[in-house]
């Protein structure tokens, strides 16, 4: 009799549910069903594909459809188990999602880059490379970028440029850009992967060159340094004369006519610091007409008539620079040639003329890439000395100053330079040996 009762309140109360609680019923009949897997989206990283580089690539596109927290959460983990912790999800567009990474060593700061999940693509390295270079503390050079290409595409090219011309040191400029690449090398992900620098970009004098015989692979200080060196020193000299410009043209000075009596006098009471005579008749002078900062600033004048007349060639010579002329010398009554010491008499630059003065032009030759004792190459022949023909050539001797301390095969020595233009430009032939003449 009680199972009876029992079974008439549970036939009573199904009913109740049948036709008052219909979604009571489907849940419990799903508890019952039998369930589908969940998709899976565990990848195999070991056996990962290399993503495509052609910038046109398909999977590169915005599907369009969200990531689920899952898929996101898989590409953390995958950015991570890359590039070390540090990195955190900012957002997501369709399958495409930006990362911050936080920085400690070699600089301390947060950068961001980009992700897709599909192709697995990134541009950690590339933004990584920006980073650096942005955060790298250069001294006497700037670093700035050349891009191209876009989102997971872009790729960025550094360019090295120095604060200025004036003193400008090359080797100093070179020593620069293997500091920052070894800068960068402190990265670990930068080390694992050299060459994501294959090119730079070198910029001098409103000029630039790419140099392309970049290797990080086996990186060696002295070997690298050595070739840039002798690129960057090709470079430099040709960008430097191709942007160093004669002096302006004085429309009296062009017709060289003479001073009168007042101001020949003034002229002529100048001590001549260097002088030319050409002919026994005709004498050119550089008188200093100005000083300032331990400096001298002259002007070229020519006498003749045994002094009688005075002529202003040219008031400024060396184009605004100053420092202590040294030599003054004409091969004809067109070509000559001077030099300007500068830096305490420690360096000296070669000035050209080929209208008798009338407008001067800096001219730089190249180095002799004598070797330092760690085996780096530098120009020890820093002091241009004479200009001279013989044979129907034109040489150049360049000394060391009175600082140089390179003694060649032969003892104490100085560079020599042919010229096959005029001395527009110079080639280096080889160390002479001359006497030892600095002060003990």
């Amino acid at each position: 009799m009680y199972r009876k009762k029992i079974l008439f309140v549970t036939i009573i109360l199904c009913l109740f549910v049948l036709l008052f609680c219909p979604p009571l019923l489907e849940k419990a009949v799903s508890l019952f069903s039998p369930k589908e897997a969940p998709p899976s989206y565990r990848q195999d990283y070991s056996a990962r594909q290399e993503p495509s580089s052609d910038p046109q690539d398909s999977s590169l596109q915005d599907t369009g459809a969200a990531l689920s927290t899952t898929q996101m959460d898989e590409l953390t983990a995958l950015m991570e188990k890359r590039y070390g912790y540090g990195i955190t999800l900012q957002s997501c567009q369709g399958t495409l999602c930006t990362f911050l990474k936080e920085m400690d060593r070699p600089a301390e700061g947060t950068f961001l880059f980009q992700a897709e999940y599909t192709s697995r693509r990134d541009n950690y390295l590339q933004e990584l490379l920006h980073f650096l270079g942005d955060f790298y503390p250069c001294q006497n050079m700037s670093i700035q970028w050349k891009e191209t290409g876009e989102g997971l595409s872009r790729e960025y090219t550094p360019v090295f440029i120095p604060h200025s011309w004036g003193g400008f040191s090359l080797n100093a400029y070179c020593e620069n850009i293997c500091d920052f690449l070894e800068y960068c090398m402190e990265d670990q992900a930068f080390s694992q992967n050299p060459s994501l620098i294959s090119s730079f970009t070198l910029s001098f004098a409103g000029s630039e060159a790419d140099y392309q015989d970049v290797s990080l692979d086996a990186y060696q200080r002295v070997e690298f340094f050595n070739r840039l060196y002798a690129f960057a020193d090709a470079f430099t000299v040709s960008a430097l004369n191709a942007a160093n410009t004669p002096g302006s043209e004085n429309s009296v000075d062009s017709n060289k006519v003479p001073l009168s009596p007042q101001i020949a006098d003034y002229y002529l009471g100048l001590k001549a610091a260097c002088a030319f005579s050409m002919g026994q008749e005709t004498e050119y002078r550089l008188v200093a007409v100005d000083r300032a900062a331990g400096s001298s600033y002259y002007s070229l004048i020519v006498v003749t008539d045994k002094g009688e007349t005075c002529i202003l060639v040219n008031p400024d010579p060396y184009n605004g620079s100053g420092g202590d002329a040294r030599w003054l010398t004409f091969l004809d009554d067109k070509l000559g040639f001077s030099c300007l010491a500068y830096s305490g008499g420690s360096y000296g630059s070669l000035y050209r003329t080929e209208d008798g003065g009338l407008t001067f032009t800096s001219v730089e030759y190249p180095s002799s890439m004598a070797a330092l004792p760690d085996g780096t190459y530098y120009n020890p022949f820093v002091m241009p000395d004479k200009v001279y023909q013989e044979d129907g050539q034109l040489y150049l001797v360049a000394g060391q100053g009175p600082e140089g301390d390179y003694y060649g095969d032969t003892g104490w020595c100085s560079g020599l330079y042919r010229s096959e233009d005029q001395g527009k430009s110079w080639i280096y032939v080889g160390e002479i040996p001359v006497e030892d003449t600095r002060p003990n």
